[in-house]
């Protein structure tokens, strides 16, 4: 895995001896090296776009793995390559300034893509009191964002949850130690059917960041219940407290408690898809299981829910059984 620190003065020197070429071009009649083989097939984000995450690292699609590869940035970062050699990532050492427009390029074997983009609002001062979000409660679609690891197996997990999450603020405290209940349904309101989850408290004074964290969070699915290790959630508020941008989570989960949750079979049938995608099974964080899979997804949006209180349930009550 190639990492490198990208410095200014590097794109001044190599921009100045490089062709400029869009991305998506293939090689050959517009110019290019055809004898590389190499073009960007995709950018996240895209050129032109207008509302990138402040907080996201660039990504870079190629149509085949070019070892010279290096991204030219306006500020420092740090470049690597996933392990296919068809993405190059590059993490700016601070995050990128909110409402700020930049321009970055790859300087591969075949030429030089370039993309310019704006960053959206997030990042932005809260315009309130955090207080003021006491009461509020966002609505999660786990498939509003893009699964990066945990493959098949990852969509599987999001459907024993049998809705989206919504995130209520239940209080903001000292030292602003916040309180966030989770609990599933949609923007009509509260399933009813499901238990709730109350986080353990997170500071929200890097507002407007947030970022939670568990060793073990145990969600209700169907009947029984999914427990979640090693989680870690966060995004950030949008100035005005009306969104949530940027959502990332990472977990890891058994395949044997959603084969028993589900009743889909056998874990072992389901770590065969997960390795089917090349995402094998390993060992569990909390037992000696070695079925364990670890599933990520990023770029998750959040839009508030309004009027939607989320209440308390411990127990399922019986007419949901």
């Amino acid at each position: 895995m190639i990492r490198s620190m990208i410095a200014a003065v590097a794109v001044l020197s190599l921009t100045a001896c490089s062709a400029n070429f869009g991305v998506g071009e293939p090689m050959g009649d517009n110019g290019w090296n055809s004898a590389c083989g190499v073009w960007v097939e995709d950018t996240i984000p895209l050129d032109g776009t207008v509302d990138a995450y402040y907080r996201s690292p660039i990504e870079f699609h190629l149509s085949s793995p070019d070892a010279t590869a290096q991204v030219l940035a306006p500020v420092d970062g740090e470049q690597w390559t996933s392990v296919d050699g068809l993405t190059v990532f590059f993490e700016p050492s601070e995050p990128l300034a909110p409402n700020t427009d930049y321009d970055f390029a790859l300087q591969t074997c075949g030429g030089q893509p370039n993309i310019g983009f704006r960053t959206s609002s997030y990042g932005e001062p809260v315009e309130f009191a955090l207080k003021e979000l006491v009461g509020i409660t966002w609505q999660l679609g786990l498939d509003s964002g893009r699964f990066v690891e945990g493959g098949e197996i990852a969509e599987v997990a999001a459907a024993a949850l049998g809705g989206d999450l919504l995130v209520h603020v239940l209080e903001v405290g000292p030292d602003n130690a916040t309180v966030l209940r989770v609990g599933l349904g949609d923007a009509t309101g509260q399933d009813r059917c499901a238990r709730t989850l109350d986080l353990p408290p997170i500071d929200l004074s890097s507002a407007p960041d947030l970022r939670a964290s568990s060793e073990r969070m145990d969600i209700d699915a169907f009947s029984g219940t999914l427990p979640l290790y090693n989680v870690d959630i966060e995004a950030t508020v949008a100035p005005d407290g009306s969104s949530l941008g940027g959502g990332r989570f990472t977990f890891t989960v058994d395949a044997k408690e959603i084969a028993t949750g589900l009743g889909v079979g056998k874990a072992e049938t389901l770590c065969e898809i997960a390795a089917g995608v090349g995402v094998p099974c390993g060992a569990c964080p909390q037992s000696d299981n070695n079925t364990c899979v670890t599933l990520a997804a990023d770029q998750i949006v959040a839009l508030e829910a309004e009027d939607v209180l989320i209440e308390r349930i411990d127990t399922v009550p019986d007419s949901c059984k």
